[in-house]
């Protein structure tokens, strides 16, 4: 192959790839990879082999690129095929890796961040989450993220702080209104809960939790059984399948002394989900139901 033919071909597998014409692009740049690539070139066919979803032979090419040359984007597309593969310690460190060439990337804190989220390592998330919004303090799912992390650990204020600002920076996303609600829910401000779980509502697809924490809010803040009825109704007529949702709306129809619906709710719960009817022996607004026919009827069938 003379050279004139290497550049084109060359030129080709580039156009194609920055056309997101990735199998292309890889059948171009193997053509001509014995007779040597640009270090661009060799990270290029690497992004090409993640996007087809070829992974190992992107694990292969990438570990041969920082043999010679390690660099942060490299490091970076190692640790996300590791992510995707399940291999999270490797993608730890390989996130951690590229932190450490190029530490101003917001993306890399946050990628870093998200994982040890998952993962359930929330020390190590939020330091990372932290990290993010010190490079870029408007990045709205750190905000967000770090938020939801310091409520479960009952650090209220701090989680509205943060829920606040993602707020700030784009209103319109899925989540942060239901996750004002919940945390203005827990500072006992009721009026400014309902306010923001109503808002989450509106979104094109809202949270599928709004509704269950709606209709316990009428319920307990407010008394409106009512209400709180028509919240759980219409969170089963999207999200069917969340029986925590026919489990309480069972319990509300209790509390209305209304024990046919109820036995209609808490018998499907019993076949779909047996724990939580297993509950209701230590449910304090059931000890009269448990004691009825109704109930009786459920469990002898």
């Amino acid at each position: 192959m003379s050279k004139f033919q290497y550049r084109r071909i060359i030129q080709k597998a580039r156009e194609l790839f920055l056309q997101a014409k990735y199998e292309e692009a890889i059948k171009e740049y193997e053509t001509v990879y014995e007779m040597g690539l640009t270090h661009e070139d060799m990270v290029n066919l690497g992004s090409s082999y993640i996007e087809a979803k070829k992974y190992p032979q992107a694990e292969n090419l990438f570990k041969t690129i920082i043999l010679h040359d390690k660099d942060a984007r490299s490091c970076y597309s190692l640790a996300f095929i590791y992510e995707e593969e399940g291999r999270y310690d490797e993608a730890l460190q390989y996130y951690e890796e590229a932190i450490e060439i190029e530490p101003n990337h917001v993306f890399l804190y946050y990628d870093c961040a998200f994982l040890y989220d998952h993962l359930q390592r929330y020390s190590e998330a939020k330091k990372y989450y932290e990290l993010a919004l010190t490079y870029e303090p408007k990045h709205f799912w750190s905000h967000l993220n770090l938020g939801a992390i310091l409520e479960q650990e009952g650090k209220d204020e701090e989680a509205l702080e943060h829920f606040q600002k993602a707020y700030e920076i784009d209103s319109k996303q899925n989540m942060i209104a239901y996750n004002l609600g919940v945390v203005y829910s827990k500072l006992q401000d009721h009026e400014k809960s309902l306010l923001y779980y109503l808002e989450e509502l509106t979104k094109p697809e809202p949270y599928p939790q709004t509704h269950y924490n709606l209709g316990i809010l009428y319920k307990i803040a407010y008394k409106d059984y009512e209400k709180a009825k028509q919240a759980y109704l219409k969170g089963l007529e999207k999200s069917p399948e969340q029986y925590e949702l026919w489990y309480n709306l069972g319990c509300l129809y209790v509390l209305m002394n209304d024990y046919k619906n109820a036995t209609e709710c808490f018998t499907y719960v019993y076949y779909k989900k047996r724990s939580l009817f297993q509950y209701m022996k230590e449910d304090g607004e059931l000890a009269d139901y448990i004691k009825s026919p109704e109930y009786q009827s459920i469990v002898q069938k």
